[in-house]
């Protein structure tokens, strides 16, 4: 498949799987192995400090109400599977550093994708995305109040996405859009489901979020709600692809463009080799 075809399949198939469990900036692994490591490590951390806050002050009842925290969890859990990506990846009997050639004229055994590696995939374009528009949103419509939950929660979540986006070789493809909008209409169809069944916010209020009033205003909330899955989502999923293509102009810069144009990003491994060996 061409690199323009694949780039537009919606698909979860990829030519080379390393670029998975690797960073186009690194020649070697084991660096990015502890890179992931410590990601996976500074989300729970995080995380936990979020839960126990919220139980001190709230109880844990309503932590799954809000957005931002289905968020910051996806991005935890993104972390967490990247991690297992990278250090099973590492650990393989058969792991090589690079393959030079394909065996038998086939390259599909060593580059096809497991589940875990198409599973962290979409949690790699749902987390980023979402990360992004919840810290927009907040910014923009919410109390922006600056408090050490809020700050890890709207904006260390996105620090830490559009991180990992330059750090890793995990590549974004624009019709993976789908991804983060079927994760905001799961939370659009809870919220829904929890505001009719009579549940209310941490602090007794009925309305969450204040553009999805449907107590007072329904036709508006569920215009603004269709807007925030079907024109946000997209919009930061956009926004998403356009910082990974940023990555590829910059590795190009980096490392002169025939070298970037065989990064991980774009090739299979032959390439990589050729990519992370040319001197700067």
């Amino acid at each position: 498949m061409s690199p323009c075809r694949e780039e537009c399949s919606p698909r979860l198939s990829y030519h080379d799987r390393s670029v998975f469990s690797r960073s186009p900036w690194c020649s070697g692994q084991v660096a990015f192995v502890l890179y992931r490591t410590l990601m996976a490590l500074v989300t729970i951390t995080i995380l936990m400090f979020l839960l126990c806050n919220y139980y001190v002050t709230e109880g844990w009842v309503r932590w799954p109400v809000y957005l931002t925290n289905w968020c910051f969890s996806i991005l935890t859990l993104h972390t967490v599977v990247a991690m297992a990506v990278s250090v099973m990846e590492y650990c393989r009997s058969d792991y090589t550093e690079f393959s030079e050639t394909p065996q038998g004229g086939e390259n599909v055994a060593t580059n096809s994708l497991t589940w875990y590696h198409k599973a962290h995939w979409i949690l790699h374009s749902t987390s980023i995305t979402m990360a992004l528009l919840v810290t927009t949103l907040y910014w923009a419509f919410d109390k922006r109040e600056l408090v050490a939950s809020s700050i890890n929660e709207h904006i260390t979540n996105s620090v830490l996405a559009v991180l990992d986006l330059f750090v890793s070789g995990t590549p974004v493809r624009i019709v993976h859009m789908v991804y983060p909008v079927a994760f905001a209409m799961a939370y659009a169809a809870f919220y829904v489901i929890y505001w009719a069944a009579g549940g209310t916010g941490k602090s007794g209020e009925v309305v969450l979020y204040k553009l999805w009033d449907f107590e007072s205003d329904p036709k508006t909330a569920i215009a603004y709600m269709v807007l925030l899955v079907f024109v946000a989502i997209p919009f930061f999923h956009l926004l998403t692809y356009a910082l990974h293509s940023l990555k590829v102009v910059i590795l190009q810069k980096a490392l002169g463009r025939d070298a970037g144009a065989a990064s991980p990003l774009r090739r299979g491994q032959r390439d990589y080799k050729l990519y992370v060996e040319t001197p700067l």
